[in-house]
């Protein structure tokens, strides 16, 4: 018996269907949103899951990402309150509010700079915010956080 229940309870949080009883319940997977998975058990129960989020590798970032991050760190600091970046060429010209500060990382100090802030993308440390010709991200407080502790 014991063996059936655990079974039962493998499947039932390790994805896939299992099977419940005799007659026609079973016990399903279903990811609902980003952030949710919903387990549906028969007969209208239904178990609600939060779906752990992957644990960031901050010590990796540092090595792969140091003079980004090392700039960011220092833009920080001397800014404390930027929660916003642009992407520029070195020789590009750009205005931003002078009542809002817009911090900007430029392509030619930072080789692969999309590819490396799409990393940070991943781990939902930076959002991409682009609404013209300008490459624009926002920091998440979580990144500000580690990055100025």
């Amino acid at each position: 018996m014991w063996k059936v229940i655990l079974g039962w309870l493998k499947n039932l949080f390790t994805g896939g269907t299992a099977q419940i009883g005799s007659r026609n319940q079973s016990a399903s997977d279903i990811t609902v949103g980003d952030n949710a998975s919903v387990v549906a058990v028969g007969q209208g129960i239904t178990v609600h899951q939060p779906r752990q989020e992957p644990e960031i590798p901050f010590a990796t970032l540092e090595q792969q990402l140091p003079a980004l991050l090392a700039e960011m760190r220092k833009d920080l600091k001397e800014n404390p309150f930027a929660r916003e970046f642009v992407l520029l060429g070195k020789h590009w010209m750009y205005n931003p509010d002078p009542n809002k500060p817009v911090l900007n990382y430029v392509f030619e100090e930072h080789p692969h700079l999309r590819d490396k802030l799409r990393m940070l993308e991943q781990y939902n440390l930076i959002q991409e915010i682009t609404f013209n010709k300008v490459d624009r991200f926002i920091f998440s407080e979580e990144f500000v956080s580690y990055l100025t502790k």
